[in-house]
């Protein structure tokens, strides 16, 4: 049996805090120092590594930024 399964992921991450706390350093990093990968790079390539790990077993995957 065939079925259509959709699911629907919006994620907001909001970094709030005092100037000069560390806040872009959290999210984004140290640029050009791979070791230093901040919160949005780690789960960009997760969701990405996930996705290609997956692909073998059936699954399909669309991804859109608006």
């Amino acid at each position: 049996m065939e079925y259509d399964r959709h699911f629907l992921f919006q994620v907001c991450i909001f970094a709030y805090g005092q100037t000069g706390s560390g806040k872009t350093y959290t999210m984004m990093g140290r640029p050009g120092h791979p070791e230093e990968k901040g919160l949005i790079p780690r789960s960009l390539e997760q969701i990405f590594q996930t996705k290609q790990s997956q692909q073998p077993q059936g699954w399909k995957y669309e991804m859109q930024v608006i």
